[in-house]
Protein backbone atom coordinates (compact mmCIF):
# COMPACT_ATOMS: atom_id res chain seq x y z
CA UNK A 1 0.00 0.00 0.00
CA UNK A 2 1.36 3.48 -0.73
CA UNK A 3 1.69 5.84 1.77
CA UNK A 4 -0.40 8.96 1.48
CA UNK A 5 0.86 12.40 2.40
CA UNK A 6 -1.57 15.60 2.75
CA UNK A 7 0.18 18.44 1.19
CA UNK A 8 -0.92 22.00 2.48
CA UNK A 9 0.17 24.66 0.31
CA UNK A 10 -1.57 28.03 -0.94
CA UNK A 11 0.49 28.74 -4.24
CA UNK A 12 -0.05 26.50 -7.11
CA UNK A 13 2.93 26.14 -8.65
CA UNK A 14 4.54 24.79 -5.22
CA UNK A 15 1.55 22.30 -4.79
CA UNK A 16 1.78 20.99 -8.48
CA UNK A 17 5.52 20.66 -8.01
CA UNK A 18 5.45 18.91 -5.31
CA UNK A 19 2.19 16.84 -5.93
CA UNK A 20 4.53 15.79 -9.07
CA UNK A 21 7.96 14.84 -6.88
CA UNK A 22 5.76 12.69 -4.34
CA UNK A 23 3.81 11.01 -7.20
CA UNK A 24 7.06 10.15 -8.95
CA UNK A 25 8.42 8.74 -5.96
CA UNK A 26 5.29 6.37 -5.23
CA UNK A 27 3.81 8.79 -3.21
CA UNK A 28 -0.70 8.67 -2.63
CA UNK A 29 -0.85 12.57 -2.72
CA UNK A 30 -3.83 14.62 -1.66
CA UNK A 31 -3.78 18.39 -1.99
CA UNK A 32 -5.49 21.40 0.08
CA UNK A 33 -4.83 24.82 -0.88
CA UNK A 34 -6.27 26.69 2.42
CA UNK A 35 -6.28 25.54 6.30
CA UNK A 36 -10.24 25.04 6.45
CA UNK A 37 -9.58 22.46 3.64
CA UNK A 38 -6.75 21.01 5.18
CA UNK A 39 -8.78 20.18 8.08
CA UNK A 40 -11.86 19.09 7.19
CA UNK A 41 -9.57 16.06 4.68
CA UNK A 42 -7.98 15.27 7.64
CA UNK A 43 -11.11 14.27 9.52
CA UNK A 44 -12.53 12.39 6.09
CA UNK A 45 -9.24 10.71 5.68
CA UNK A 46 -6.08 9.11 7.43
CA UNK A 47 -2.41 10.31 6.13
CA UNK A 48 1.04 9.26 6.83
CA UNK A 49 2.23 12.47 6.27
CA UNK A 50 1.24 16.00 6.34
CA UNK A 51 3.38 18.35 4.56
CA UNK A 52 2.51 21.88 5.27
CA UNK A 53 3.21 25.80 4.65
CA UNK A 54 3.03 27.55 7.88
CA UNK A 55 1.27 30.59 6.18
CA UNK A 56 -1.38 29.99 4.40
CA UNK A 57 -2.89 33.27 4.47
CA UNK A 58 -6.45 33.35 5.44
CA UNK A 59 -7.69 30.90 8.22
CA UNK A 60 -6.36 28.64 9.61
CA UNK A 61 -2.33 28.41 9.74
CA UNK A 62 -0.52 25.60 9.08
CA UNK A 63 0.55 24.95 12.73
CA UNK A 64 -3.52 24.71 13.19
CA UNK A 65 -3.16 21.61 10.65
CA UNK A 66 -0.83 20.21 12.37
CA UNK A 67 -2.66 20.40 15.71
CA UNK A 68 -5.87 18.86 13.75
CA UNK A 69 -3.96 16.02 12.51
CA UNK A 70 -2.21 15.45 15.84
CA UNK A 71 -5.73 15.16 17.06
Amino acid sequence: MKARILVVEDEKAIQLALRGLLTREGYEVELADNGDLAIERLQQQLFDLVLTDLALGRGPSGMDVLKAAKE
